[in-house]
């Protein structure tokens, strides 16, 4: 009888070794899909980060292209509004495809230039800012007031 006990003991152990081995290759399986789904997620990872990245650093390049002296952003105001007015000049000038006024044209862009110019010039001083600031709107109160004197002239 004993011997009968110790057949069914081992029956008994070979059944739940062949479960355990079953368990672990089920296990492995999903070990295996668990670790391909945790490279897949980094490889997601890694490019989002990549991607967090990349649209950082314009932002960075565009602060750093943002912060301009105060005299060189005073100057590039004042620029733009005398080529507005130059453009509202011109264009009164050639409306309706007027083209006798040519010239006239040519003295206020020209003095656009002039201006644009002679800013540049008081921005590259080394005086500071306050009197910066005046000497470029004298310079854009002469330019407007060149403007109005030409077109003056087609009265």
């Amino acid at each position: 009888m004993r011997k009968k006990d110790l057949l069914n003991q081992n029956m008994s152990l070979f059944e739940q070794l062949q479960k355990a081995k079953l368990e672990i290759s089920r296990m492995r399986k999903e070990i295996a899909l668990k670790n391909a789904e945790i490279e897949s997620l980094k490889k997601k990872t890694g490019n989002c980060v990549a991607e967090i990245e990349c649209k950082e650093q314009p932002k960075e390049d565009n602060k750093k292209s943002e912060e301009l002296p105060q005299d060189v952003e005073y100057g590039a105001e004042i620029i733009g509004k005398i080529v507005v007015s130059a453009t509202d000049y011109s264009n009164k000038l050639t409306a309706g495809g007027e083209t006798k006024y040519r010239e006239l044209v040519n003295l206020i862009l020209g003095r656009t230039e002039v201006a644009k110019s002679d800013i540049l010039s008081v921005i590259s001083t080394d005086e500071i800012i306050d009197w910066k600031k005046e000497k470029i709107n004298g310079i854009m109160e002469n330019t407007l007031e060149y403007f109005e004197s030409v077109m003056a002239q087609i009265n």
